[in-house]
């Protein structure tokens, strides 16, 4: 829990600061990405699992995509009638109908889903 929360303070920290997180592991080494993953999702970046001799190529790629919008917050409204399913509670108001989920930084391939 307390990993969770440095990691999930260290995204919004970047997102305050317009940073966005890409992150890359390497096939066949592990690395933590149930404690990681929440600062690529939280700033806008991508998450890449790679093989090391292509490392040089996902980088080149990676620093292509660059950020047109930071700090961005998606709000979407569903008639009364309806409510948001499998969605984290902290992102939906009270009645499940409004969704809020802050995006960070976004670059032409971004997608909410």
């Amino acid at each position: 829990e307390r990993v969770d929360k440095f990691y999930e303070d260290l995204a919004a920290n970047a997102n305050e600061h317009g940073v966005t997180v890409n992150l890359m592991s390497l096939k066949g080494c592990y690395c933590n990405l149930d404690n990681l993953i929440v600062l690529s999702e939280e700033t806008g970046g991508q998450v890449n699992i790679i093989d090391p001799q292509d490392a040089s190529n996902e980088f080149e790629t990676m620093l292509q995509v660059k950020p047109i919008a930071t700090n961005v917050t998606v709000n979407v409204r569903l008639h009364q009638a309806l409510e948001f399913k499998n969605e984290l509670s902290k992102n939906l108001s009270a009645d499940r109908t409004l969704m809020t989920k802050k995006l960070g930084n976004v670059n032409a391939n971004t997608e909410v889903t």
